[in-house]
C-alpha cells in the first residue's frame, strides 16, 4: 500500500482522491474496518472500496468476492483488468460471512471488491508468519493489482459508480481478461446445451449405433468412479493431516509440503481414473463413454444455474466442449478430426486448468472438491483421451 502511495504521487494526478484506509484488529471482530464504516467521516465519501488480503509465503492474487449488486463494478473491472484470476463462484460461498473487513465494507453498502493471495496457511498467525516468509512475488502481484485500480478508478466519473439489483456471471479467461455476462443469459446457454447434448446423443444413436443401454450403464459407473476416487483422496489427505499433529493447531487445516502432498494426490488419481476409463472403453466404447460423462456435467449445470447462478461461471463451458467432440467422433470422422478434438478441449484446459492449480496451493480446503473437480473435467476429455490411447474409431485416426 507505501508503495502504490509512491507510485501513483509519482505519475500523473488522479480525478479522484484514493483513501488508504490501514486497519486493526481485525481477528479481534473487525475492529478497524467497523471503526472506520461507523465513525470517520470519510466513509460518506467513498465511492468504490477495495480490500487486499494476504498469505504470507502462497500463490496469486485472486479476486474472492464481490459486494452485493456488483454489475457496474464488474464491468468496470473488465476494463480495468487487474491482473488476477477471478471467479463469480466464490459469491456464492464468500458473501455468506463476514470473515473479514471486507465483509464489513460490503455490508456497510459500499461498491466493493476483495483480493486474497491464494494459499497455505502454514505460517499464517504463527511464529513462522515473519517479514522473511513473505515471498516477493505476493507483493508484487498485490502491487500490481492495487496500482492497476487505483489509476482506474481514481480517473472514473464515480457520480455513475452505483450498486443495482443485478450480478453479473464471470470468469477470466487466460489471454483475455474478464468475461461477464447476466445470470439470465448463463440460464439460456445452460438449457442450449443440454438440448444441443441430447439432441447429438439421440443423432448419435443412428449414425454410429450408440447403445443407450452401454450409455446408462456408463453414466451410473462414472458416477462411482468419481465418488470412490474423491472418498480415497479424502481418506489419505485426512491421513496425512493425522501425521502432522501441527496442523490441528491452525485455523485451516495445513502442513509444511502440503502443497505437495496435494499435487501427488491430483496425480494419482487422474492417473487411476484415465486407467479406469481405457479399461471400460474396451466394454462399452468411447462415445457412450464420452456421453455418460456429459450427462453428469448437464446436471451439474443445470443444478447450479437453478439454486446458485453464479456458481454456474465455469459449469456450463465444459460440457459445451465436450458436446463438440461427440460431433466430431459422430459425424465428422475426417482426417482433420483430431485437430477439432483438440479445439474442443480447450474450454475444460483453459478455465479449469488454473483453477485447479489455485487450488493445490490451498490445501487447507481439503481433497474432496478439488479432486472431484479435477475427475469430472477429466471426463469432458475422454474423446481426447481415447484417440491418444487408439480406442476411437479408425477414421478418426487417419
Amino acid at each position: 500500500m507505501l508503495e502504490t502511495m509512491r507510485a501513483l504521487k509519482a505519475g500523473p494526478p488522479l480525478k479522484n482522491d484514493v483513501v488508504f484506509l490501514f486497519t486493526d484488529g481485525e481477528e479481534m471482530g473487525w475492529l478497524g474496518a467497523k471503526a472506520f464504516a461507523e465513525q470517520h467521516p470519510e466513509m460518506g465519501n467513498i465511492g468504490v472500496a477495495f480490500a487486499f488480503e494476504g498469505w504470507p509465503s502462497s500463490g496469486p492474487t485472486e479476486m474472492r468476492a464481490t459486494s452485493p449488486g456488483d454489475a457496474w463494478l464488474v464491468r468496470q473491472l473488465s476494463v480495468a483488468a487487474p491482473p488476477v484470476w477471478a471467479n463469480s463462484t466464490y459469491n456464492t460461498d464468500e458473501r455468506l460471512y463476514h470473515g473479514s473487513d471486507f465483509g464489513v465494507l460490503a455490508s456497510s453498502g459500499l461498491l466493493s471488491a476483495e483480493f486474497e493471495n491464494s494459499g497455505s496457511a502454514t505460517r499464517h498467525h504463527r511464529p513462522g508468519d515473519t517479514v522473511e516468509a513473505i515471498n516477493p512475488s505476493i507483493v508484487q502481484d498485490h502491487g500490481d493489482t492495487m496500482l492497476t485500480l487505483a489509476s482506474y478508478f481514481g480517473n472514473l466519473d464515480l457520480r455513475e459508480a452505483h450498486g443495482s439489483s443485478e450480478d453479473l456471471v464471470f470468469f477470466t479467461l487466460p489471454g483475455f481478461g474478464l468475461v461477464a455476462y447476466p445470470t439470465w443469459l448463463a440460464t439460456g446457454l445452460s438449457v442450449a446445451a443440454v438440448v444441443l447434448l441430447v439432441a447429438v446423443i439421440v443423432a448419435a444413436r443412428r449414425q454410429v449405433h450408440l447403445s443407450l443401454a452401454r450409455l446408462a450403464w456408463w453414466t451410473l459407473a462414472s458416477l462411482a468412479v468419481v465418488l470412490v476416487g474423491v472418498a480415497i483422496a479424502a481418506g489419505i489427505w485426512e491421513l496425512l493431516l493425522a501425521m502432522h499433529p501441527e496442523a490441528e493447531e491452525l485455523s485451516y487445516p495445513d502442513f509444511e509440503g502440503s502443497g505437495l502432498a496435494m499435487t501427488a494426490i491430483y496425480a494419482v488419481a487422474a492417473t487411476a481414473f484415465i486407467a479406469v476409463m481405457h479399461a471400460l472403453s474396451r466394454r462399452i466404447g468411447a462415445v457412450e463413454l464420452a456421453a455418460g460423462a456429459l450427462l453428469w456435467w448437464a446436471v451439474i449445470d443445470l443444478t447450479l444455474d437453478l439454486f446458485a447462478p453464479l456458481a454456474s461461471a465455469l459449469a456450463i463451458w465444459p460440457p459445451l466442449g465436450g458436446t463438440g467432440a461427440l460431433v466430431v467422433v459422430s459425424f465428422l470422422q475426417r482426417s482433420w478430426a483430431a485437430a477439432l478434438l483438440a479445439l474442443a478441449a480447450v474450454p475444460s484446459l483453459v478455465l479449469f486448468v488454473p483453477l485447479i492449480v489455485l487450488n493445490a496451493l490451498q490445501p487447507e480446503d481439503g481433497a474432496a472438491e478439488p479432486v472431484a473437480i479435477l475427475l469430472l473435467v477429466i471426463g469432458t476429455l475422454v474423446l481426447q483421451l481415447m484417440l491418444i490411447t487408439g480406442r476411437l474409431p479408425a477414421e478418426v485416426k487417419d
